[in-house]
């Protein structure tokens, strides 16, 4: 750190480029992922008598790209899943009507996989265009085509969940309140939980109680227009009786019993509810625990010892900057659910991507990088026939370690963006720091 008008300043003399060491990290991580793939593929997993999908990096092959075909099934459209589907239609209206559009677009052309890949590679574009207008090179794009939360989506063909990162990338760049509270109501209208991230449309600037109410009414016409039109699309295009209120939450009820009360959330996951939920029944105290508790346990935690060094108007300040808040809100998005499916961890890359020009300590980027690699080895068998991966213990860990770095409790791991101020009292940010913005 310099001292430049009484003001500590973040240097750059021993900080790197996240991005250059987890591009390297990442293209071994997958190289070794793919070989031991390859070599243990044969190999049957003790507790199981098939050899997928606990011996490799990705999903089951036998369910590839399920969550695409399988939902399309739901939908009783058309038949494009091979074997039996268990399940009908569980998504938000908006959700299930892009699935009911596609599902109508393959019976159309009759090409599944001309219309499975096609949207693909208008993802992967849009991608790409993306990285390329916030400032990141061709190197930046291979590194995020190569992460495992995007070959995970891909592999299970979740293009929602890819929809929702190029969604909110786009949308943490406007500064207008239409575009910006748009954005936040597509991806609302989705998973619920992107809602969060209504609060950077205040960051850097003067609001009032008048200005949080327009936001709020803006927010709400918008997802009132969406979703109306939605349901619409749903009743013209739909089977009757195939998607209703009374299906959607007896399925969703379903899910539920399943990935969180049963926990087979705990194969491919990184939200710390699940290992919790795990040791709470281990210990036989699920009783007290609910997915309210987590966030709440450890945000007051984290909050109560931030507050041993500066006063709670200091930490306010210190956090409520755009680079800071965009990494807690991005951690918490992951860490905080009941259930979050890895291909949710591509949310973590857009912190990154928006702000190219900031630099990591080597702690930091270690952490980071080593967040995004596969770690699906090995598997633990648990009650009821599930198995927990060794990711979805040490991903939880990880992204807990970042949350505490983003409130300056980790002296090692730190971060800071070219034009943001440390003041003297507390190695947080002031208000006046830079916000991305974009012409559209």
């Amino acid at each position: 750190m310099t001292t430049k008008n009484g003001l500590l300043v973040q240097t750059n003399k021993t900080s790197i480029d996240v991005l250059k060491y987890a591009f390297y990290f990442l293209c071994l991580n997958i190289l070794i992922n793919i070989v031991d793939h390859f070599i243990s593929l044969p190999y049957p997993h003790p507790q199981h008598p098939e050899p997928s999908p606990y011996l490799t990096f990705l999903f089951n092959p036998k369910d590839r790209f399920g969550d695409f075909f399988k939902l399309m099934d739901g939908l009783h459209i058309v038949k494009v899943w091979d074997g039996p589907v268990d399940y009908n239609a569980n998504g938000l209206p908006f959700a299930t009507a892009i699935y009911a559009l596609l599902a109508k677009l393959i019976l159309f052309t009759h090409s599944k996989y001309g219309i499975f890949i096609g949207i693909h590679l208008l993802l992967l574009s849009a991608i790409y265009f993306l990285v390329r207008k916030t400032g990141n090179n061709l190197q930046v794009f291979i590194m995020v085509a190569i992460v495992y939360p995007l070959l995970f989506a891909i592999d299970r063909g979740n293009i929602i969940s890819i929809f929702v990162f190029l969604t909110l990338l786009i949308t943490f760049r406007f500064k207008n309140l239409i575009l910006f509270t748009l954005g936040i109501a597509v991806a609302a209208s989705i998973r619920i939980t992107p809602i969060i991230f209504i609060i950077l449309f205040f960051i850097g600037k003067p609001f009032s109680f008048k200005d949080l109410v327009k936001v709020i009414v803006t927010l709400a016409v918008w997802l009132i227009l969406i979703n109306g039109l939605s349901i619409f699309i749903n009743y013209r295009i739909l089977p009757e009786g195939s998607y209703n209120l009374s299906v959607f939450f007896s399925s969703l009820n379903e899910y539920n019993s399943i990935y969180v009360a049963n926990m087979r959330g705990l194969g491919y996951g990184s939200s710390l509810f699940m290992p919790m939920l795990w040791a709470f029944k281990k210990l036989h105290i699920t009783e007290f625990f609910s997915p309210l508790v987590v966030p709440a346990a450890i945000g007051l935690l984290v909050i109560l010892i931030s507050l041993r060094k500066r006063s709670i108007n200091q930490l306010i300040k210190d956090i409520f900057i755009p680079s800071k808040l965009s990494f807690i809100l991005c951690i918490s998005f992951v860490l905080f659910q009941p259930v979050t499916c890895d291909y949710y961890l591509l949310i973590m890359l857009i912190p990154v991507l928006l702000y190219p020009s900031t630099r990591y300590s080597f702690w930091y980027a270690l952490i980071y990088g080593a967040l995004l690699g596969a770690k699906n080895y090995p598997f633990i068998a648990t009650t009821g026939g599930n198995f927990i991966s060794l990711q979805v213990i040490v991903n939880p860990v990880l992204l807990l370690l970042l949350f505490l770095a983003e409130f300056d409790l980790i002296k090692k791991m730190k971060r800071v963006t070219p034009g943001e101020i440390f003041t003297a009292s507390s190695p947080g940010m002031n208000q006046d720091s830079h916000k991305p913005g974009i012409n559209i």
